[in-house]
């Protein structure tokens, strides 16, 4: 489907990378692995190489996602056995100083899962809906969607075919 706005026509791809602030050169990428796996595999050869990619696969899709968002400084990426100082670390990255608000002192370091339910908790009090990457990966690859557009994000990723949702 695509959305017409102001006599514009918008690809879904467009429309997600709009919402969630990914810069222009990486939507170009996101809808290669969209309209084209053969050519984004072959463009991004030596980046997805090292995941041991060398073909199109399952959940590409998902990983260019993945990628476009780091690139723009907007995923947090937490290792499955983060410390929750880290949580703060990668907020300061994504959302700026707000981050500072995030009380992480009484969050056990040795449960992650309650660092990410203190995360999405903090995260909700400042309008924002906390989303994550559906990768098989031994991290939590989350990104944040403005609370008033996490419906139609996720009606766009479906859409896209993928694999990512609220936490």
């Amino acid at each position: 489907m695509l959305l017409c706005t102001k006599g514009v026509t918008m690809r879904p791809v467009d429309e997600l990378c709009e919402l969630l602030g990914i810069g222009e050169e990486e939507t170009e990428g996101l809808a290669l692995a969209v309209e084209d796996p053969a050519a984004y595999v072959e463009a991004f050869a030596e980046r997805l190489d090292e995941r041991g990619i060398t073909k199109p696969v399952a959940n590409l899709r998902t990983l260019a996602l993945a990628d476009a968002l780091q690139a723009c400084d907007l995923a947090l990426v937490l290792d499955w056995r983060f410390d929750p100082e880290d949580v703060v670390e990668g907020l300061r990255t994504v959302l700026g100083e707000v981050a500072d608000e995030l009380d992480v002192d009484d969050v056990d370091p040795e449960d992650p899962i309650e660092a990410l339910e203190a995360l999405q908790a903090f995260v909700e009090g400042e309008d924002k809906a906390l989303f994550q990457l559906g990768l098989d990966e031994d991290a939590y690859e989350l990104f944040f969607v403005d609370g008033d557009e996490a419906d139609r994000a996720q009606d766009l990723l479906d859409e896209l075919k993928i694999e990512a949702g609220p936490f």
